[in-house]
């Protein structure tokens, strides 16, 4: 599953306004952090599904990286369906985060990977 699959990523953007988490759920790294041992360094992440969003309302309230509270996900599907605790559901967290090249990244994927297969196990 770790190796195919599609990104439900239609773009990202920066955000200085918490007017979106009424609409997101944690994504990426802030998502990963909730389901292994891995802290979240960055820039939080959220997803939100582009249906609700609009053009005029983005426009308003982008910014730049340096400036950002958040990093936005706009997904082509609403990212909070089998979230868990306002967290994207673990199964996405292994399909967006399965190319990054950082080792403690691999380590915390295998460990919720490992978590999913034993729930099936028993």
């Amino acid at each position: 599953m770790k190796k195919h699959g599609k990104s439900p990523i239609k773009y990202t953007f920066y955000i200085n306004s918490n007017i979106l988490n009424k609409y997101s759920t944690k994504s990426g790294y802030s998502a990963i952090s909730k389901f292994s041992m891995l802290i979240d360094n960055s820039i939080p992440t959220i997803a939100i599904d582009v249906k609700k969003l609009s053009k005029i309302e983005i426009d308003n309230i982008k910014c730049e990286k340096e400036n950002a509270l958040y990093v936005v996900e706009v997904w082509n599907r609403e990212p909070s369906i089998f979230s868990i605790e306002d967290n994207i559901n673990p199964l996405y967290v292994l399909r967006l985060l399965k190319d990054e090249d950082d080792e403690r990244t691999e380590y915390a994927l295998e460990d919720i990977e490992n978590k999913i297969i034993e729930r099936f196990e028993k």
